[in-house]
């Protein structure tokens, strides 16, 4: 009988002392609920939030990119009509062949004249562009005016026909204008090849403070 009491206060003890174990157990643990796992929202984070100088340095770091450097050089290779004059009285002429002789950079510089709103520059471009096409041999359809923009000092263009003589006799009718006068003048011919037609790109000046070249050049 006594040893039979010893083996149920022993086992009453074991028993006792698991079920503590086990309810401690479930208690302590944050990864598991009365149904189990415990959600994400439920168990506790232990992620800790980015400071503000964290976050700071993540931008210093993409501000000091190599790509962002590369966007502030194409920017500052942009054709505008500053990057063709020298303190306003001389145009650059290495920059200036270049410019009628690409299409892109053509045509990059034309938009850019062309988005100056300002009232006097509107004013200039309705004034050329009156001259132009007042001209015999555009009315008559012997020329196109293919593009015409105007800026501050200067103002650009490309004439074309079939027959180049008639590019050259618009030109030089234009240039000589007293309505419309031009302090400076240039023209290159581009290749007839794929283009099925004669065409010249000129620039010339509105400024006549703006009348001589950086270099040697066969001005008008």
């Amino acid at each position: 009988m006594q040893i039979r009491f010893i083996v149920f206060i022993s086992l009453f003890v074991t028993a006792t002392v698991l079920a503590v174990m086990y309810f401690h157990g479930r208690g302590s643990s944050p990864a598991f609920t009365d149904q189990g796992m415990a959600s994400p929202s439920q168990a506790k984070s232990t992620a800790r939030p980015l400071s503000g100088s964290a976050v700071t340095g993540v931008a210093s770091k993409v501000a000091k990119s190599p790509l962002g450097t590369k966007q502030s050089d194409a920017a500052s290779e942009m054709i505008n009509e500053s990057k063709l004059i020298i303190d306003r009285t001389q145009v650059d002429v290495s920059s200036l062949t270049k410019v009628l002789g690409e299409n892109s950079k053509f045509a990059e510089l034309a938009r850019s004249l062309s988005s100056n709103q300002e009232t006097e520059t509107i004013r200039r471009q309705q004034l050329y562009a009156n001259a132009f096409q007042a001209n015999e041999l555009y009315l008559s359809g012997a020329v196109a005016i293919d593009d015409l923009a105007c800026g501050k000092q200067i103002c650009v263009a490309e004439i074309s026909s079939q027959d180049p003589q008639k590019v050259a006799a618009f030109i030089e009718n234009v240039t000589n204008s007293k309505d419309a006068p031009m302090y400076l003048v240039s023209d290159i011919p581009l290749p007839v090849a794929g283009r099925g037609k004669h065409v010249k790109r000129l620039m010339f000046s509105t400024d006549p403070a703006l009348n001589g070249f950086s270099a040697p050049f066969a001005a008008r």
